[in-house]
């Protein structure tokens, strides 16, 4: 993170709190991720999440802490990158890839593999989010964003939250990107009301 912003944001990262500092810990510059669906009852879903890499340390000391990992895994290559599937029994396969600027994961089998196949080459935005409310239940928004702002997973979400997913639920798609042109950052918002 230092290196992406220069050393004096570090002390706004400790102001803002311990998960932007966390990342310059975890040597992440950039992170992506894509929630394709999720049951809170089962606590299941899948998505991917992909981080854009200073060093992979980090990572590899999470790997190493996984039990059994190295007789749950396989080789496998996903587009042009090697990396490994781990099939946790009675669970979810998680498949990953791990290079030393690069760290991918997805949760469902051929997810990965679908996300990272070969296609034109698009510039792509600095930051993007899209969003189609109705594919996951009012429910489940609550729980991921009461995930997400209690970061927390005991509880249930409160009133403000409850009123946030109503109103999200009035949409069929959401979306934002900032994009760098020229020498201007450039803020897209659009959407479809149900």
């Amino acid at each position: 993170m230092s290196r992406l912003f220069g050393r004096g944001w570090r002390p706004c990262l400790a102001v803002a709190g311990s998960q932007l500092a966390m990342a310059d810990e975890t040597a992440v510059r950039a992170a992506r991720g894509m929630l394709l669906g999720f049951d809170p009852d089962a606590m299941s879903g899948s998505g991917a999440i992909a981080f854009d890499l200073t060093s992979s340390t980090f990572f590899e000391h999470q790997l190493d802490r996984l039990p059994l990992r190295r007789a749950l895994e396989r080789a496998r290559t996903f587009g042009a990158h090697k990396g490994f599937s781990i099939d946790i029994p009675f669970s979810v396969t998680v498949e990953y890839v791990l290079e030393h600027k690069l760290a991918l994961a997805a949760l469902g089998e051929g997810l990965l593999a679908k996300l990272v196949a070969p296609g034109p080459e698009i510039p792509g935005p600095i930051f993007a989010l899209d969003v189609a409310p109705p594919a996951m239940s009012a429910e489940a928004w609550a729980t991921v964003i009461h995930i997400i702002a209690k970061q927390s997973l005991s509880g249930s979400p409160g009133s403000a939250t409850k009123r946030a997913v109503e109103r999200l639920m009035r949409w069929r798609d959401a979306h934002l990107a900032v994009t760098a042109e020229a020498s201007e950052l450039v803020v897209t918002a659009s959407g479809n009301r149900r």
